[in-house]
């Protein structure tokens, strides 16, 4: 995933918009980290990214979300959902790999909007 854009921390929303703009242009990689700030919860509270994807009209686009670098690691598809860890007393943040595919209507500019904001 050489064309992975990390997304480094943000304090609120993160929001991305780009476009798929060519026909060979069908897949953006995005790294995104869930951050522990605490590292110590005793209360087993549960920590989690929620994920939406706007697409333009006419076309039809999908999120998906993996917890490494490999297809078979997908953890959960479609265009908005959250996804939940357990909240321990050990470190527990998490890097997911997150890809906003194409998969039916022409290239255009018209841009897409993916907005990830922890819970």
């Amino acid at each position: 995933f050489g064309g992975c854009v990390a997304l480094g921390e943000a304090p609120g929303p993160i929001q991305i918009e780009a476009n798929f703009h060519e026909a060979s242009d069908v897949s953006d990689w995005y790294l995104v980290r869930g951050v522990d700030q605490l590292g110590n919860d005793l209360c087993g509270n549960t920590l989690s990214l929620r994920f939406f994807l706007a697409v333009p009209e006419g076309s039809s686009y999908q999120l998906f979300v993996y917890s490494s670098p490999a297809p078979e690691s997908l953890i959960i598809q479609g265009t908005g959902f959250i996804v939940s860890w357990s909240d321990t007393s050990a470190q527990d943040t998490r890097t997911f790999y997150v890809e906003v595919r194409r998969i039916a209507g022409a290239p255009t500019d018209q841009q897409y909007s993916l907005t990830i904001r922890g819970q």
